[in-house]
């Protein structure tokens, strides 16, 4: 899992509704 909340934000989002 990404966490990065800095750069990707939105990425983050897109990753946890796959979860």
């Amino acid at each position: 899992m990404v966490t990065n909340r800095n750069t990707s934000s939105a990425h983050n989002a897109s990753t946890m509704g796959k979860i």
